[in-house]
C-alpha cells in the first residue's frame, strides 16, 4: 500500500517551483519511484501515484506550467506520466472501478489538451485509451466526450471527434462539405 497523499504533496511542491528544469527534475524523481512499484509488480499502486500525478500535472500545465515550458520539456514528462498509467491499465490487473479511474484520468489529460488548443500533451493517453477501453468503458467515456462535443465548435469539435473515430479504426472523420 502506498500513500498517495505524501506523493501528493512532492508533487505539489514540485509543481510550484519557479524554473521548468527543476520542475521536470522533481517529476522524472516521482516518476521512477512509480516506475520501481511498477518493476516490483505493485501496479495498483504505480497506477495510483502515476494518475495522482497525472491529474495535478495536467490541472496546472494551462495555468501554470506552459508560459514556461519553452522547450516541451514538461510536455514530455507529462507524456511520460500519462505512459506509465497506460502500462499500469495494461499490465497490471485493476477492478472495475480502478480501471474506470484511470481512464477517466487519461481522458481529462486528453480534454484537458483540446481545451489547451492540441498540444499534443498527452499524446499516449490519446492512442491507449481507445484501444485499451472494454466496450462498456468505452460506452461512458464516448457519453463524455460527445457531451463536450455539444458545447465545442471549430478545433475543439474537431479534435474530439478525431478522437473519438480512432476506436472504430478510422484515422480522420469525414470532411465536411
Amino acid at each position: 500500500v502506498v500513500d498517495v497523499n505524501a506523493f501528493r504533496r512532492l508533487a505539489l511542491r514540485a509543481l510550484q517551483q519557479g524554473s521548468s528544469r527543476v520542475i521536470e527534475t522533481d517529476l522524472q524523481g516521482l516518476c521512477a519511484i512509480a516506475d520501481d512499484l511498477a518493476k516490483s509488480d505493485g501496479w495498483l499502486a504505480a497506477g495510483a501515484v502515476y494518475g495522482m500525478l497525472l491529474t495535478e500535472a495536467t490541472r496546472r500545465y494551462g495555468s501554470t506550467l506552459l508560459e514556461m515550458d519553452e522547450e516541451g520539456e514538461l510536455a514530455c514528462v507529462v507524456d511520460e506520466i500519462a505512459e506509465g498509467l497506460v502500462k499500469c491499465l495494461a499490465k497490471g490487473s485493476p477492478d472495475k472501478q480502478t480501471r474506470r479511474e484511470w481512464l477517466g484520468i487519461l481522458l481529462d489529460a486528453v480534454l484537458a489538451d483540446v481545451d489547451l488548443g492540441g498540444l499534443d500533451l498527452v499524446p499516449s493517453a490519446e492512442d491507449a485509451i481507445p484501444s485499451c477501453a472494454t466496450a462498456e468503458e468505452w460506452a461512458h467515456i464516448e457519453g463524455r466526450v460527445r457531451e463536450k462535443i455539444e458545447k465545442s465548435g471549430g478545433y475543439e469539435k474537431k479534435a474530439l471527434e478525431d478522437f473519438l473515430a480512432r476506436r472504430s479504426g478510422k484515422k480522420e472523420r469525414k470532411p465536411e462539405e
